[in-house]
């Protein structure tokens, strides 16, 4: 009878414990769900906002008058590409983490009780958005005036530092009566801090805000003044869809109004081949070739599948055998 029992039990609890591992299966699934549409949500905004501010480069360089307004709205579209790059909000945790756990906001010896924790979170909140709100003052020159925008970001990381650190002290005076970091204590370490962060920002977008590098961009003749900044890469393919051109780089893939003879005639010929009506590939991107049953595709770096013309075939895999 105990046996009978004691195998009941064991029984129960592996039917529990199934069941727990299957919910918390379930949880990562829907977890991992929400983690991409997140990301995918993130990356639409992204691009979205690049686009946003290429118009306001385009307008810009047609008419070839900047008004206050032009640079007021692109330095919103810049602040809203900051914001959606996810590299931002890693700095702010580790660089934040870092400035806790070396104590750069306190006196040491003293007790700040339970009120440190939401004096540095209020910190915090304060130190992101300094940079933020100065940007208004330091970016439109960079449009109005072509301003250089490495020394801009130098000039909003010198304010920046000099303003957070004359506010930090009177936000920890209104919940601390000593111990509150004055000015000295914090203008070198914050200025650090918003040094690397700013300019490590700005290296991962600099293509993607500077309107000089957009001009150089548009400059030339090629496919590549086509390709929004985010986009930009090398180039791997180019497809026919309807009246538009998909234009593939390594960076992902933008559609653009145009015919595959034009968007070929703007690639330089020793590049690639035409490998099907519809279809364009880099000699670079081009991994292999295969055949299923009488139809050919050719292989690419990155995954993707196109049909090969049975009339390129024989020279795609003369290409193939010679490189």
């Amino acid at each position: 009878m105990f046996c009978i029992l004691r195998n009941v039990d064991i029984g129960r609890q592996q039917h529990i414990n199934q069941q727990l591992g299957l919910k918390l299966l379930n949880l990562l699934t829907y977890l991992s769900e929400k983690f991409k549409k997140a990301q995918q949500s993130r990356t639409a905004r992204f691009s979205n906002a690049v686009l946003e501010l290429e118009l306001i480069f385009r307008k810009v360089d047609v008419s070839g008058v900047v008004t206050p307004k032009d640079a007021f709205k692109a330095t919103c579209k810049t602040l809203k590409i900051y914001t959606h790059l996810p590299e931002l909000y890693y700095l702010i945790v580790g660089i934040t983490l870092m400035i806790f756990s070396a104590q750069i906001f306190v006196v040491p010896g003293v007790d700040y009780g339970q009120s440190r924790p939401l004096v540095f979170a209020i910190s915090s909140v304060v130190g992101v958005l300094v940079p933020m709100v100065l940007a208004f003052v330091t970016l439109p020159p960079h449009l109005l005036f072509k301003a250089n925008i490495w020394a801009l970001t130098f000039l909003n990381v010198t304010l920046s530092a000099l303003l957070f650190s004359w506010l930090q002290p009177f936000i920890a005076s209104a919940f601390f009566s000593e111990g509150v970091a004055d000015f000295i204590w914090l203008l070198w370490p914050v200025f650090v801090f918003y040094f690397f962060a700013e300019f490590y920002m700005l290296m991962r977008i600099n293509a993607t805000i500077n309107f000089s590098k957009y001009l150089e961009r548009h400059a030339s003749c090629g496919i590549e003044m086509f390709i929004p900044a985010d986009k930009l890469g090398p180039l791997m393919a180019l497809s026919a869809q309807d009246h538009y051109v998909e234009i593939i780089t390594q960076m992902g893939s933008h559609l653009e109004r145009m015919t595959i003879k034009k968007a070929i005639g703007l690639v330089p010929e020793c590049a690639g081949l035409q490998i099907h009506r519809s279809h364009w590939v880099a000699y670079s991107a081009i991994l292999d070739l295969e055949k299923t049953g009488e139809r050919y595709a050719v292989l690419l770096r990155n995954g993707a599948k196109l049909p090969v013309g049975k009339s390129k075939v024989q020279e795609l895999q003369s290409y193939l055998e010679n490189r």
